[in-house]
């Protein structure tokens, strides 16, 4: 096992240090700039012979396939390379690159996420709203003294852990505002597990463009990081990484190498670099057709007036409270056929033709599409895009681009000599939840060919399956509906997705589940499950206690766990059983047409956190059980193409991308069968865990669009 860490020049900029131990040897330090690039050329094809042990493998395994390339077509190789050298290489035709592979490869970042540890993804902001504003600030101290919570959780957080004070509308209540910022990185976890003071550096600043591996700015800055790594403090910093890292693999009882996570790291890191081809002259064209659609002010306060303009009535007026999306979209319904909704229309427009833009901009920057994933992106151990070193100057989301046809046209993924190949699967989450659930009726209408978004319209609007399916804008609306109703929502969201008032989604959803019974019973079960506050005498009653559920499974047995949010749940609850009198001031106070003492107004808005708490553990287990199971899958199958891409130096055979539900792989012609049999050998062997489940695989593609 190689115990493996990289020094880079910012986060995209070439290898300094390359830190690296064998088993329980010495740590050793090569200097990329100081050795011949013979020598370090050696020692990077030497790794991939064996296992490799890294804490962020996408991140390091990015960075070793990008040196070696940068280095593998320097003429003089006896020598250190030059920077001015290396730079005239870092050219973005990057088609026929070399794939560097590892024999196997472990991640303990990606292990941390399969333990209690994910609790450091991401926590949810705790809100206790409308509390009275003489006592927030005893209240927020109160708060901190007993309710514990480490430092890691507050790593990011400029003054550590504190209950900040917000304002409302009123200023007789404030709110009380809870935002861990934790850090799941190596000298964090390290220093929290092991109870060790970690070094510290402060390396000198770059600019940053994290959406382009190609960039060459790091040529004004690489002179000062090769003398900063040469020093001793930062020398230091960097062996303790391995020395760090090799105790964490012991510490997690020295887990297999090979794991699905795993390998995939190594994949979307050398797939970046690698990237995929894109057509520019399409770039261009969208480009400027999207310029064309922003023509009406983007800053919230320019909108609002804009908008006040081409109001008719004070009834419009009024109802522009903010300018947020869900408010505008609210409007532009409620106000239709008036100048105030095509105003409104036109921002709207305006503002996704922006977001596309972004990502448009950056493609014409970099001339290819090098896409940035997060192996586990998500608690349900989805890949998200991003990445995970925190870097600046904006990453490429690759899942922001939309399925618009002319858009994904632009991606033509396969350069000179390559194939594409690609699919998504059927009816994804509908047959997941029919191997989560036991309904006969379910089972039934899917093998019978019945789309379940157009029974779950059918049942909304109370009306026949024939015509929901008939109607494209209501089938798509039933679809948005239908998938958040298995995520979770409840009866207003869904009613707001289908476009009918919320009892007419109460009515539809009582139909669904009582032709799905299967369905209700899985809901209730969760509920139950993760319900730890309970009112059993109705609302305004005595609330009581009792533990949740730790964490929910996928069908594969993967774990979202909900240590952090079981903890504050149970704190609130008890922090306002056992609220001090001292919290009762003179007076009293209106909160929600209800006159209450401040300590019983404080209680109250304790209670309600804490429920909103729990009914996101409660949305969030039944998502996990849907969305995990569907991530896992996805993975398993890019995961088999992966494995057609030989260990160690080769040509690339796959460089497969995942999103969604949707694989996408660029292959060599002679790669179309095996990808093929690899992609059906994967599916099947996943039936076995999701019977129905289907992927439309095809090849030959021209463009991601024509998938």
């Amino acid at each position: 096992m190689i115990f493996l860490d990289t020094e880079t020049t910012g986060f995209t900029g070439p290898i300094i240090l390359i830190q690296w131990a064998q088993d329980e040897g010495p740590v050793h330090l090569h200097h990329v700039w100081y050795e011949p690039v013979k020598k370090t050329l050696d020692l990077l094809e030497e790794l991939c012979n064996h296992d490799i042990c890294a804490f962020n493998l996408s991140f390091d395994w990015f960075h070793i396939n990008k040196l070696y390339n940068l280095l593998v077509g320097l003429s003089d190789k006896r020598q250190p390379p030059r920077p001015e050298e290396v730079r005239e290489a870092s050219c973005p035709e990057r088609g026929t690159s070399w794939c560097l592979k590892p024999k196997r490869s472990l991640d303990l970042f990606l292990h941390t996420r399969h333990t209690e540890w994910q609790r450091l993804m991401r926590p949810k902001p705790v809100v206790i709203r409308r509390i009275p504003t003489v006592s927030a600030r005893p209240l927020a101290e109160y708060l901190k003294r007993n309710i514990p919570l480490g430092e890691i959780y507050f790593y990011h957080s400029a003054n550590g852990y504190q209950w900040n004070i917000r304002e409302c509308d009123d200023p007789e209540f404030s709110d009380l505002t809870l935002t861990p910022k934790p850090s799941g990185g190596l000298k964090a976890l390290a220093a929290e597990i092991f109870k060790v003071t970690t070094k510290s550096i402060d390396p000198p600043p770059i600019e940053e463009y994290s959406y382009n591996p190609y960039h060459t700015g790091w040529l004004n800055s690489i002179y000062t990081y090769i003398r900063y790594w040469r020093q001793d403090g930062p020398k230091g910093y960097a062996e303790d990484d391995v020395i760090l890292l090799r105790r964490l693999y012991h510490h997690f009882a020295e887990p297999e190498p090979g794991d699905t996570d795993s390998e995939l790291a190594a994949c979307v890191g050398a797939v970046r670099w690698k990237g995929y081809s894109i057509n520019p002259q399409r770039l261009l064209d969208r480009v400027n057709k999207k310029k064309g659609e922003i023509n009406v002010p983007s800053a919230p306060a320019e909108v609002k007036r804009y908008l006040l303009k081409h109001c008719n009535t004070l009834v419009e007026r009024l109802s522009i409270t903010n300018t947020k999306d869900e408010t505008l979209e609210r409007l532009q319904e409620e106000f239709v056929g008036t100048p105030l909704s095509g105003a409104i229309s036109k921002v709207r427009v305006g503002r996704t033709a922006a977001k596309e833009l972004d990502i448009l901009y950056k493609l014409v920057h970099t001339e290819r599409f090098c896409p940035d994933f997060k192996v586990i992106g998500t608690k349900s151990s989805r890949m998200s895009g991003g990445n995970e070193a925190g870097s600046s100057g904006g990453s490429l989301n690759p899942q922001g681009i939309n399925h618009d046809k002319e858009f994904r046209g632009i991606f033509t993924l396969a350069g000179e000599g390559e194939c594409l190949s690609g699919g998504d699967f059927s009816q994804y989450e509908v047959t997941i939840l029919d191997a989560a659930i036991t309904d006969e009726n379910l089972r039934r209408d899917l093998e019978s060919g019945k789309k379940f978004h157009a029974v779950f319209g059918s049942d909304m609007h109370d009306e026949p399956y024939e015509v929901i399916l008939s109607d494209d804008l209501r089938y798509s609306r039933s679809k948005t509906g239908g998938l958040a109703y298995l995520y979770g929502a409840y009866p207003d969201t869904v009613a707001k997705a289908i476009g009918v008032s919320t009892t007419k989604a109460e009515e539809g959803l009582r139909r669904l589940n009582d032709r799905y019974q299967g369905l209700r019973q899985f809901r209730q079960d969760i509920s139950l499950a993760f319900t730890s506050l309970h009112q059993p005498f109705g609302v305004g009653t005595a609330i009581t206690y009792r533990p949740s559920a730790e964490y929910v499974e996928s069908l594969q047995g993967y774990r979202r766990y909900f240590t952090l949010e079981n903890l504050l749940v149970r704190f609130l609850y008890e922090l306002a059983q056992g609220l001090p009198q001292s919290f009762k001031l003179a007076g009293n106070f209106k909160r929600k047409n209800k006159v209450q003492t401040s300590r019983g107004a404080i209680q109250t808005a304790m209670y309600a956190a804490a429920f909103n708490l729990q009914a996101f553990n409660i949305r969030a287990a039944l998502n996990h059980v849907i969305q995990s199971t569907g991530g896992i899958i996805c993975k398993e199958v890019q995961r088999a193409v992966w494995d057609l891409q030989p260990t160690g130096v080769h040509q690339w055979h796959v460089a497969p991308m995942n999103l969604h539900d949707e694989i996408m792989v660029v292959h060599p012609p002679h790669m179309t069968d095996k990808v093929a049999d690899a992609v059906a050998a994967a599916v099947e062997k996943n039936r076995s865990i999701v019977p129905l489940l289907e992927m439309d695989w095809k090849t030959g593609l021209t463009d991601w669009s024509a998938k």
